[in-house]
């Protein structure tokens, strides 16, 4: 079955205006967690930030992929980050000496993404293949991304990610 659903979910009220983007404000689901539940084994999340090439993606999304290393970090939310790296992770500098996993590193499991629309769009097909079944593609920016970036982010998205989904 191929993905019929892309979506995101961002923090707080912004004004998507006529966007086109099915994006909710995570105040304001539609469902309960237990409908969330329901669909989360047909479900995939990566987080994304588009760019004109991948180098330049992860440069600008490496900030905010850390701030999300501090926050969820603790939470248990950094899959396989040992509690030195996260003891690391705290302090300014020294992550690397550490061994905390890079943004690179969660792109090369799928989780983060970073690069240009197209790369995203094949890459959204290989997790298609590599899942059969799947429905639902979460898309998300990170935790931290300025307002303006993600605006951007969503219409880029809507404009050239999003089409090559729901349009088939």
């Amino acid at each position: 079955m191929p993905i019929t659903k892309l979506s995101t979910v961002y923090a707080g009220h912004i004004d998507l205006g006529d966007m086109g983007q099915d994006a909710t404000p995570g105040n304001e689901r539609r469902y309960g967690n237990d409908r969330l539940a329901s669909v989360f084994d047909k479900t995939e999340a990566i987080f994304y930030h588009l760019a004109d090439s991948r180098e330049r993606g992860i440069r600008e999304i490496t900030p905010w992929y850390e701030e999300h290393v501090k926050m969820f970090g603790p939470l248990g939310f950094v899959p396989g980050i040992t509690p030195a790296q996260l003891e690391a992770s705290t302090k300014r500098g020294g992550w690397g000496a550490a061994g905390v996993p890079t943004v690179e590193h969660y792109a090369k499991m799928g989780a983060w993404f970073a690069g240009p629309a197209e790369e995203l769009v094949a890459h959204l097909r290989s997790v298609e293949e590599t899942y059969p079944g799947l429905e639902y593609v979460h898309l998300s920016n990170s935790m931290g991304t300025p307002q303006a970036v993600m605006l951007e982010q969503l219409a880029w998205l809507g404009k050239e990610v999003m089409p090559a989904f729901v349009m088939r």
